[in-house]
């Protein structure tokens, strides 16, 4: 596989909204932690814990990248892929969208606003 240039400012702003997103996504449909891990733990979800789950699927596919820093779009792409399919059949978790970057602004301005 052709060796890409690593992920961009921007790429990364995306994919750690793509976390909480995902994290947001899964509380609403009720997929705690538990039906997705393990009976024994009962936790809601939010960025850090799905960027951890991430980082699972994304060693699991790439043994080569250690950090999300290290990945190129390609990459990015196909661990989402696994990611949500898995969550699909584990916990029945609608697809979510990769952040646009109408999203990325969006997400900016209400910081912006909530500082």
């Amino acid at each position: 596989m052709k060796k890409q240039n690593k992920i961009t400012h921007q790429q990364r702003n995306a994919l750690h909204l793509f976390f909480r997103m995902l994290a947001d996504a899964m509380n609403d449909s009720g997929a705690t932690m538990r039906m997705v891990l393990s009976p024994e733990v009962d936790i809601d979800w939010n960025e850090r814990s799905v960027k951890e789950l991430w980082k699972k699927f994304m060693t699991a596919q790439f043994p080569d990248i250690e950090s999300t820093n290290e990945m190129g779009t390609e990459e990015i792409n196909a661990v989402r892929d696994t990611l949500l399919r898995y969550l699909g059949e584990k916990a029945y978790i609608e697809p979510v969208g990769f952040p646009s970057m109408e999203d990325l602004l969006r997400q900016v301005e209400y910081e912006k606003r909530n500082k």
